[in-house]
């Protein structure tokens, strides 16, 4: 509970309500290999022996702004943002080992598959693959890598309800969706590029460019329409 710095302890089994342990800024908490709950308070992940013993500081730096964390036979995973925007690997004594995914807080510009949007939730499948849920909606994505840090797969959307977007009347291999732009490959209609597609967030210069046609359109009620399903009057 943020708000409260505290965080709840229930017993499953019992179904009853155990006790509340006081923590400034709890995040994301999760048991050890070893069975020791590890807590993100702030900038600091925590160690908890036991309910009523006092919390260690595992990890005092590196982080910015964590939100959740993984451990897996010894190595803590966390998501972080502020200006990194990558997940962040330790080893049991909290000492620093690397970072996965491009440094950088999310900006307008060309899309880069090997940079998180709003890194989240944390997973670690059979083969030992880490899985990002990224918390962002330009685009929505679940990331997947190695632990050393290469970009495997990558799972786009949903849509909104409905679906939406649409595509350049002038340029039959650009489609824009949600303030988005996407490169098509007109024979296949798929994304242009390595198996991703090249995307970039609509630059001031792109929303001025929509306007205008708006503005000089034969419909422009028809124009206005179709900005506001590309998301261009969200931008506004």
């Amino acid at each position: 509970m943020t708000r409260q710095n505290e965080i709840l302890a229930f017993n499953t089994k019992a179904n009853v309500f155990e006790r509340r342990i006081s923590i400034a800024d709890p995040r994301g908490v999760v048991y050890d290999s070893k069975g020791h709950l590890l807590i993100l308070s702030g900038k600091t992940l925590l160690r908890l022996e036991a309910y009523d013993a006092k919390p260690q500081v595992l990890i005092a730096s590196s982080l910015e702004d964590p939100r959740h964390v993984l451990e897996v036979d010894g190595r803590i995973f966390v998501s972080d943002r502020g200006a990194s925007h990558q997940v962040k690997l330790f080893d049991s004594n909290g000492k620093f080992l690397h970072a996965i995914g491009k440094p950088g807080a999310p900006s307008v510009g060309t899309y880069d598959p090997l940079h998180m949007n709003n890194p989240n939730g944390l997973a670690l499948d059979s083969q030992g693959r880490l899985w990002v849920a990224e918390a962002d909606n330009y685009p929505r994505r679940v990331s997947v890598w190695t632990q050393e840090g290469k970009l495997e797969r990558t799972f786009y959307g949903p849509t909104e309800y409905g679906g939406g977007g649409v595509l350049d009347s002038h340029n039959a291999t650009k489609f824009f969706y949600k303030g988005m732009e996407f490169a098509l490959d007109p024979d296949t209609e798929r994304g242009i590029g390595p198996a991703l597609p090249s995307l970039a967030k609509v630059s001031k210069e792109r929303i001025c460019e929509e306007l205008r046609k708006i503005l000089t359109a034969r419909q422009p009620s028809r124009a206005l329409a179709i900005a506001e399903r590309v998301g261009i009057l969200a931008l506004i």
